[in-house]
């Protein structure tokens, strides 16, 4: 049911956030209040068909992969759930506000806080004798509790932009037609992110989805890397291209790939480089030829990279439609791929099928960003690409000693001492030679308020 939840507010955003996120980062205070107005509307529009989607469907959808009588507390439980649903679309109707606003900072405190608490109530209530649906009450409170949160640090911005404000005029604002392209991606999304496991239910069988999960899992922290930069420069871009400044989108881009190329690189270095004693920490010494995979999986992340900050700029100034298609051409290849190499190799066939999609969207990422923003391929190189060179190379040093002097079978303590230390070299190494004062400049600005 969480999945559902989570699941259903991807697909049901429609592409209005990322609208939303646009106007609101550009527009003027009558049209940022009507903005937050419909975003609103049509946002407890889609919980509510999502809440009776859920309470008509939830036991037949459950019942085919768990073993779920109909009784009085299943129709709780999936009640709780269900009320969780408004609750979340309209915390992200805050969210999507204040990161308008450049409160990058308070978002991702509000995110980590919050799942330090669902955490900690995980912790207390797992060994307990609780029913399922105390669980889902809890769940549903933690979903309040974040609500009055991103709602009191909504209604104190000094803008007074808040539920209470009252529009003088209408504005016309059409969501849908400035996020459709955003909404045929996230449905490919969704086929996307679970092609791989029909592939491997089909071509190796279910045993070989176990084994999927493991590389899977570890390339998802890579994941969670690549999203620290992005969501605070898609306002600053999105306010540059309402303001015709070109010269300082070209500026951006450069610099916020720059900077996202120094601090993700060395931890994915560090897990790609340490695969198997991670793996072998994680699930035993049985799985350790499962390091293969964890490298194979997460190669594609150093791809990423180096276009997350393009993709993101991309949007925020509107080009969703050049987006959509070379996500479209990826899929294109990733389906065919994956099941021919899927029959040959099994696992890592499937994997290399995905890596291989986004090899061949790495081309046309690239001059799309290009062109769009007015760099050069040398600007692009030496100014993205070439200050990462040295920091990795002592990095992969640093990695290297480690595994020899302590070997692979390290504890997970001395695994996390390595991947750290290496990081910190990789880092320090960036900011001795090739840091600019602009560049430390902007790190600390993104976080304040305008």
């Amino acid at each position: 049911m969480m999945t559902f939840d989570r699941g259903l507010m991807a697909l049901f955003d429609l592409g209005h956030g990322t609208a939303a996120l646009q106007l609101l980062a550009t527009g003027d205070s009558a049209q940022k209040s009507g903005v937050f107005r419909k975003l609103r509307i049509r946002y407890l529009m889609f919980s509510l068909v999502g809440a009776l989607s859920l309470l008509t469907l939830g036991h037949f959808l459950i019942s085919r992969v768990a073993d779920v009588e109909s009784s009085e507390n299943f129709w709780i439980l999936t009640a709780l759930m269900s009320a969780r649903l408004p609750i979340d679309m309209r915390h992200s109707t805050n969210l999507i506000f204040l990161e308008s606003q450049n409160r990058y900072a308070t978002i991702r405190a509000i995110e980590v806080c919050a799942n330090l608490i669902w955490l900690l109530t995980l912790f207390v209530v797992v060994d307990s004798d609780v029913s399922i649906q105390l669980v889902a009450l809890l769940y549903f409170f933690h979903g309040v509790l974040q609500l009055v949160a991103s709602s009191y640090l909504l209604c104190g911005r000094r803008d007074g932009t808040c539920e209470s404000q009252e529009v003088d005029e209408f504005v016309t604002i059409d969501l849908w037609a400035n996020g459709r392209w955003v909404a045929l991606q996230r449905v490919l999304s969704i086929i996307y992110s679970n092609m791989d496991r029909v592939i491997i239910s089909a071509v190796v069988g279910l045993s070989g989805l176990g084994e999927y999960e493991i590389p899977y899992k570890i390339q998802a922290f890579g994941v969670l890397i690549l999203s620290v930069l992005p969501s605070a420069v898609f306002p600053v871009a999105a306010r540059m291209k309402s303001q015709l400044e070109s010269v300082q989108l070209s500026v951006l881009f450069v610099r916020a790939s720059r900077l996202t190329v120094a601090m993700c690189v060395p931890p994915l270095l560090a897990i790609v480089m340490l695969a198997e004693t991670l793996v072998v920490n994680w699930v035993g010494k049985q799985y350790r030829e499962l390091a293969d995979s964890v490298r194979l999986f997460s190669s594609w992340t150093f791809l990423g990279v180096f276009h997350v900050i393009g993709a993101t700029m991309l949007s925020a100034i509107g080009r969703n439609k050049e987006i959509f298609l070379i996500f479209l051409s990826s899929i294109a290849v990733n389906l065919p791929a994956s099941i021919v190499l899927g029959v040959q190799f099994g696992v890592n066939g499937v994997i290399l099928g995905t890596v291989l999609s986004y090899v061949v969207s790495f081309g046309p990422y690239l001059v799309v960003e290009l062109r769009v923003f007015d760099v050069s391929f040398k600007e692009w190189f030496i100014g993205i690409l070439s200050p990462i060179v040295i920091p990795v190379a002592l990095e992969f040093v640093v990695l290297f000693a480690g595994l020899h002097w302590i070997g692979v079978e390290m504890s997970l303590i001395k695994t996390m001492f390595v991947g750290m230390l290496s990081t910190i070299v990789g880092w320090v190494t960036y900011i001795l030679l090739f840091a600019q004062k602009e560049d430390l400049k902007m790190i600390r600005s993104i976080p304040r308020r305008d």
